[in-house]
């Protein structure tokens, strides 16, 4: 089976893109307006990190990106690609994970609203509302020394 190559090759350009993407953020500043008291207020915040910013930095789709840190979807050749498999997904799974923790302080702080912090964190760190629990198989609830209510008035 023939596979088109990885978009994601050298670790160590990877790297220097998310370290340049971020460096990007951080002097990017970006206006801001909020109503305060009833005032308008205008500042300037630096640009907000996000997955879909940094993999427009490594010329991909966010999807792909996410992908990148689960080496099961990636044919491997040899043991060279395989060892720059893992940088990679180490590179990416940190990057996100920096993404991660921002949004869950500006969330903290106020620098993002906590709605659109839950919608990003849902929709791009793996994360819910709400936990389901599915399963197949038998349940069995055995109930002991129960006494029904009809009993203990007698």
């Amino acid at each position: 089976m023939k596979t088109r190559p990885r978009k994601l090759q050298d670790p160590k350009k990877v790297q220097a893109a998310v370290d340049q993407y971020f460096k990007h953020c951080e002097d990017t500043m970006v206006p801001v307006q909020a109503i305060r008291k009833g005032q308008v207020i205008k500042y300037e915040v630096p640009k907000p990190r996000t997955l879909a910013g940094l993999a427009v930095a490594l010329g991909i789709n966010d999807r792909v990106l996410v992908r990148y840190e689960d080496d099961e979807n990636h044919v491997i050749e040899d043991d060279k690609d395989r060892e720059n498999l893992v940088r990679l997904s180490t590179i990416i799974a940190g990057a996100r994970a920096k993404i991660k923790e921002y949004i869950l302080e500006q969330a903290a702080l106020g620098g993002i609203e906590p709605r659109i912090a839950t919608f990003m964190l849902i929709s791009n760190h793996d994360m819910a509302l709400k936990t389901e629990v599915k399963g197949t198989g038998t349940l069995n609830i055995t109930v002991s020394n129960y006494e029904s209510p009809d009993e203990s008035d007698a």
